[in-house]
């Protein structure tokens, strides 16, 4: 009742438990299948080797560094501290004791999307091995996955229909499918940057998965252990949530921001 109450008294969209355990059991399935679907209509023939290798190498570091710029300012976005959530982050018992889930069945859902995964992101940080959920975290990157996975699917129509309405990205993007494909690879890499997360620091849990982060790791190919482990230490490092090969222009990114007192180290920790 307590969730029910907080939801509709408060004007800003939040997800309850409830709505998020829905929506991701059949947002999952969606994104697959439209991926599927979409990879399948693809024009394999009118790409060359090379230009499907590229495609891949390109589309890579985007989504590396988009996540690594959303990852900053997550990160560095203020804590609420007038709806109570220094009093989760800073809670001085037993993080399963009775006494802090129900503080916090008080307080969490009573802050806007944002400021609740505020809240998850500096939870992790500081208690990483109870505040971490994959399936928690699946709707918080989703948004830009399937808003990637419908823009493929436009071009793909387009590129289908021989018709590129007449915008100029699509008129160039007309005569390259490879563009396309480079879409459905940001999203689909987009899409399971939790599970990579989620693999980095526990990859037994899921035995698979696990071992093949742990082979990309080998080639450099998803970002180090070492490197996420000095993030979790507040080093200002490994932003990044793909391969890391972003991580410096992200790190100068933020070394801008810092210089200029638009975000500041405080942030970062919870502070005020």
């Amino acid at each position: 009742m307590t969730e029910v109450k907080n939801t509709i008294q408060n004007r800003r969209f939040t997800y309850t438990p409830h709505l998020k355990n829905l929506l991701l059991n059949y947002s999952v399935v969606f994104f697959y299948a439209l991926l599927l679907a979409a990879l399948a209509h693809l024009d394999w023939g009118g790409m060359s080797s090379t230009g499907i290798i590229v495609t891949i190498i390109v589309a890579s570091i985007i989504a590396d560094f988009v996540s690594g710029l959303w990852h900053l300012f997550v990160d560095y976005y203020p804590l609420n501290y007038q709806l109570g959530y220094d009093k989760l982050l800073f809670f001085k018992g037993k993080r399963d004791s009775k006494e802090f889930m129900r503080l916090r069945q008080s307080i969490l859902f009573t802050g806007s999307f944002m400021e609740q995964l505020a809240y998850h992101y500096k939870a992790h940080h500081k208690f990483p091995k109870c505040s971490h959920s994959i399936n928690k975290n699946f709707l918080d990157t989703s948004i830009g996955s399937f808003a990637a996975l419908f823009y493929a699917f436009f071009l793909l129509l387009a590129y289908k229909l021989d018709n590129p309405s007449g915008i100029f990205l699509l008129a160039l993007l007309h005569a390259y499918p490879e563009y396309i494909l480079g879409v459905l690879i940001f999203a689909a890499l987009v899409a399971n940057i939790e599970l990579i997360h989620h693999c980095v620091h526990f990859p037994k849990e899921f035995p698979i998965a696990g071992r093949v982060i742990r082979f990309l790791q080998t080639f450099g190919l998803v970002y180090p252990s070492k490197t996420h482990t000095r993030h979790h230490r507040g080093d200002g490092v490994g932003f990044c949530f793909i391969t890391g090969h972003t991580n410096f222009f992200v790190g100068y990114i933020r070394k801008f921001l810092l210089d200029r007192g638009i975000i500041t180290e405080d942030r970062w920790h919870g502070k005020p």
